[in-house]
């Protein structure tokens, strides 16, 4: 259910031009991203300890969450540039076409 909103509202905002939905969309992406790293963390983590990895791998998740930490930055700074190229702009498109999601 996630993913089907992420896709309608990315895909919306962008026919609408609405930085608020793609905003919202990359948001929920975000968040099915964190997630499957979650859930692939777990998996790894079960896995015994090995001659290479004498502590086993009951870390692995620590490394999940700086995965999705760096990449939630990333997109956080992308957002943030274009919203303040938006900022001064007199783009009033999605305004009209943002209501019906």
């Amino acid at each position: 259910l996630n993913m089907c909103l992420m896709v309608v509202e990315i895909g919306y905002g962008a026919f609408a031009g609405s930085l608020g939905l793609v905003c919202d969309g990359v948001h929920l992406a975000i968040n099915c991203f964190g997630i499957a790293i979650s859930l692939v963390a777990l998996e790894v983590s079960k896995r015994p300890p090995t001659l290479r990895s004498s502590y086993g791998f009951d870390r692995v998740h620590v490394l999940a969450a700086f995965t999705n930490a760096i990449f939630l930055a990333f997109v956080a700074l992308f957002l943030s540039v274009e919203a303040l190229h938006r900022f001064g702009g007199e783009d009033q498109r999605a305004a009209a076409h943002a209501d019906h999601v």
